[in-house]
């Protein structure tokens, strides 16, 4: 297993905030392929990361990978950069991965397949003690798979490892530690190929 931990940052361009203030912290898409993510060395530390000789990565992003329609932080809002992240992961045929993130005072489980040839997972934290504590609508995610919108939450990844084609269980918990979101994944279906 690999763990990788994303800077998304200290090398970030400027978040195109349109029509809105910009302490509301809501954001527009930024088609400006000259904005970055992550920035030049970081893109290529990661490259090789990626080709390292793994069968889980556990790739973690501040903000959400996966998500596109919401108006706050996330990867989306510079979508030269997330395809970008996307394309390497497909030119690189890595497998694997699962994306872990934060930063939303929610909790939710996102997937897509982005042409890598599998799903990919977005398994969303946040916060420990700082989630919105009353119930809110629900935000639009078209990719959301499963959502805690309030109360205080965390994440956990278990692995059984015993089995012949191992299991991961990817979860949300209550502060509690009552399961609120599960997904069961089979590492098979994490390798390229799967879909076409």
């Amino acid at each position: 297993m690999q763990v990788i931990l994303l800077d998304t940052r200290s090398f970030r361009s400027p978040l195109r905030c349109g029509d809105f203030a910009p302490d509301q912290g809501r954001y527009l898409p930024d088609p400006d392929p000259r904005k970055t993510m992550l920035g030049e060395a970081q893109w290529a530390w990661l490259e090789q990361q990626l080709k390292v000789a793994a069968e889980i990565r556990l790739l973690a992003s501040s903000i959400q990978v996966i998500p596109e329609d919401h108006a706050w932080e996330k990867w989306a809002n510079l979508p030269h950069e997330r395809e970008r992240l996307l394309a390497m992961i497909r030119r690189n045929r890595t497998s694997g991965v699962l994306f872990l993130s934060g930063d939303r005072h929610l909790a939710e489980l996102s997937m897509m397949d982005a042409g890598v040839g599998y799903p990919l997972y977005d398994l969303t934290s946040s916060g420990l003690n700082v989630a919105r504590k009353a119930w809110r609508p629900y935000e639009p995610n078209r990719h959301r798979v499963g959502t805690m919108n309030w109360g205080d939450n965390f994440g956990v990844v278990k692995i059984d490892w015993d089995r012949a084609d191992p299991q991961i269980s990817l979860q949300i918990r209550s502060v509690d530690g009552d399961i609120t979101i599960q997904r069961k994944i089979f590492l098979s279906t994490l390798q390229p190929g799967l879909i076409r």
